[in-house]
């Protein structure tokens, strides 16, 4: 009858044939396992031992999907770079950028990704590369590729008749923005006028009516 001793954790050996069996996890290496085979036949025990060392392989690092995003010219854009890795111990990575504008960056170590946009780079589509290295032996590595677009900034015209004033803007789609008066622009804070609007085209209209203050400011903004 075959047993085993000092065997690390899913190793088996079938007690009648004597196979052996291990398929260690990745939590099992790197790591040196002295192992002892024990068989017993009518009273009497005989011990074998041998070792198995399990190397520590690499596995590459996963970066998870960033989205592209519409933007108008001064957004700041940011985010965090998301990583997994299945290695035991965790591996420490590296952040790192290819094909980004000049005044965009990339925390080497948390991933942070700024980006201020500026005047000058309005009606440009910008394809930028997030890539991630480990510090495995060897140094595996990911990648994901995005866009940003900034589109101008946002114009609005007007047009009224007797009753209602009609106020037309360029939209981003998916972005909502509202109407927004005040009476004085030397004081008071601005209101809105009614609800967002949702952005669904690249061109979006609301209709409001016409107040009987004697004079009115109004603007149209992107809603947070």
């Amino acid at each position: 009858m075959y047993s085993l001793e000092n065997a690390p954790t899913g190793a088996t050996i079938d007690p009648a044939t004597g196979v052996f069996s291990w398929t260690p996890t990745e939590a099992q290496g790197p790591s040196t396992n002295d192992i002892v085979v024990r068989v017993t036949s009518n009273g009497l025990v005989d011990r074998r031992t041998f070792t198995i060392t399990v190397l520590e392989e690499n596995s590459p690092p996963t970066l998870a999907a960033i989205p592209s995003s519409i933007v108008r010219p001064g957004t700041l854009v940011s985010f965090t770079a998301t990583v997994s890795d299945a290695d035991i111990p965790a591996n420490t990575f590296t952040f790192s950028l290819s094909g980004a504008p000049t005044n965009a960056a990339i925390d080497a170590s948390s991933g942070l990704f700024t980006w201020q946009t500026t005047g000058d780079q309005t009606g440009t589509t910008n394809t930028i590369t997030v890539r991630v290295t480990d510090n495995g032996s060897p140094p595996l590595s990911d990648a994901k590729t995005f866009t940003i677009e900034v589109l101008p900034a946002l114009t609005a015209a007007v047009s009224r008749d007797v009753s209602s004033i009609m106020f037309t803007w360029t939209a981003i789609p998916g972005k909502a923005c509202k109407i927004q008066f005040r009476d004085d622009l030397t004081r008071g804070d601005w209101q809105d006028s009614g609800e967002s609007v949702p952005a669904t085209a690249n061109t979006m209209s609301k209709s409001i009516p016409i107040d009987s203050a004697r004079q009115r400011f109004y603007r149209v903004v992107e809603a947070p």
